[in-house]
């Protein structure tokens, strides 16, 4: 109900209703860390809930960077399969919406999501770190070194359940790409085998973030052309796709 109010106010509207509950969600999520099990889902409702609110609140987010913040990043190493999902969503929310206020964060940040991306098998929790990147990178590229980030973000796609973080996904590569970044070039052909899986197999949940795919693929065949008939030469099934694309 909560986000949905979010929807339905003005941000500030919402931020002072938020402001009132909010300690009632990091109560419940306090008192079950350390219960049995049967309380996880208690404790993933929790983060879902407040990872929602955040695209209502829009740039109110910043007044609970400080205190949610910690909070998330403790939730990402949890037990529970949905905590750590609904955490990393919520951070990349966080940012997306906190914008300037959580620049200072983006080490911890960074460091979170690698230490937890080498060990996490939960495929869900996967894509929603990939989605958390994206978000940072969107919201502030220059505070990645994508020397050393975009090759492991790069390697972890395409995603395996959650395709709704398709949009944040390309909408960061889509960032990238226009900025001239050197080092998404070596990475374009993954990237291109990528984005036409998730053309071809549908892999999106809206026509906006379908036309974002479809738009950057037409622009990487406007701009390098040789490298994009390499990649459809590469297999058959997709060949065949791309005939029917309207690419000209």
């Amino acid at each position: 109900i909560l986000p949905k109010f979010g929807r339905a106010l003005s941000p500030a509207e919402f931020a002072v209703y938020f402001g009132r509950v909010w300690p009632y969600f990091i109560q419940k999520i306090e008192k079950t860390k350390h219960k049995d099990e049967t309380t996880d889902s208690q404790r993933a409702f929790a983060i879902g809930v407040l990872s929602e609110c955040f695209r209502g609140l829009k740039e109110f987010s910043a007044n609970w960077v400080e205190a949610l913040l910690p909070i998330f990043v403790s939730c990402v190493q949890d037990r529970n399969n949905e905590v750590r999902n609904n955490a990393v969503y919520g951070i990349g929310e966080m940012v997306l919406h906190g914008i300037e206020c959580s620049y200072k964060h983006y080490p911890q940040i960074l460091a979170c999501l690698s230490n937890v991306v080498a060990k996490e098998q939960h495929a869900g929790t996967l894509d929603n770190i990939c989605g958390a990147l994206a978000r940072l990178i969107s919201t502030n590229s220059s505070l990645v070194p994508m020397k050393e980030i975009l090759p492991v973000f790069v390697q972890y796609l395409p995603l395996r359940e959650d395709f709704e973080e398709n949009s944040a996904v390309f909408r960061s590569l889509d960032v990238i790409y226009r900025q001239g970044n050197e080092h998404l070039i070596p990475l374009l052909g993954r990237v291109l085998v990528v984005a036409l899986q998730v053309l071809y197999k549908q892999q999106h949940n809206n026509d906006e973030c379908r036309d974002l795919v479809f738009n950057f693929v037409k622009q990487i065949n406007r701009d390098f052309p040789d490298k994009f008939a390499e990649v459809v030469r590469s297999d058959a099934e997709i060949a065949s796709f791309v005939e029917t694309l309207p690419l000209q």
